[in-house]
């Protein structure tokens, strides 16, 4: 729980200092995001969402910190002895990140690279008359890296896609839970 908080902290005084200048922006994130995870047998898919906030350190540069999350998790569905039992594991990432624009006449291309803090738990359920689970699994949040390509469509809008790498650990085992998003965003400058 420390560490949560002290992530937290830094995110929002990293965001304060932002604000303080004139050279800010926020974006609001919404798309699609896919499983990537190690050993999986299928992939799964959800909506995502986000925040970022972000600061243009010199023209071609921007850095900042963005949360994003798999609403509604990755769910899977699974039988077995005849009962069907779906398990949903959900990932958010608080990060930060850096940007770097590449000069084009009618929009603005860029690559983007990231380190993030990863959370998040799965859910078990089965609604069988004998066999009957509704349970949490807890998953140890870690540290992860991101990267990406994307473009400033226009000053408000932009598209992107980001691909997540890390490694957690769920009941002993470590697994590779990487992801994959495409995402668009609304930016307001402030």
């Amino acid at each position: 729980m420390k560490t949560h908080s002290l992530i937290v902290t830094l995110l929002l005084v990293l965001c304060g200092a932002l604000f303080a200048q004139n050279k800010t922006t926020v974006t609001v994130l919404a798309g699609y995001t896919m499983s990537a995870f190690e050993d999986q047998e299928e992939a799964a898919g959800t909506l995502a969402g986000g925040v970022r906030a972000g600061y243009m350190a010199s023209p071609q540069i921007e850095v900042g910190a963005e949360f994003q999350s798999a609403l509604g998790g990755y769910t899977y569905e699974m039988t077995l002895f005849d009962v069907t039992m779906e398990t949903s594991f959900n990932q958010n990432v608080f990060g930060i990140y850096g940007k770097y624009l590449i000069p084009a006449a009618n929009f603005k291309p860029f690559v983007k690279a990231g380190l993030g803090y990863y959370f998040g738990d799965a859910k078990v359920e089965s609604d069988d008359e004998l066999f009957n689970i509704d349970e949490s699994v807890s998953i140890d949040a870690a540290l992860g890296f991101n990267f990406g390509i994307g473009a400033h469509l226009t000053r408000a809008l932009s598209a992107e896609f980001n691909y997540h790498i890390v490694s957690r650990e769920m009941e002993g085992e470590s697994i590779g839970m990487n992801a994959w998003a495409i995402l668009v965003g609304y930016n307001f400058k402030l």
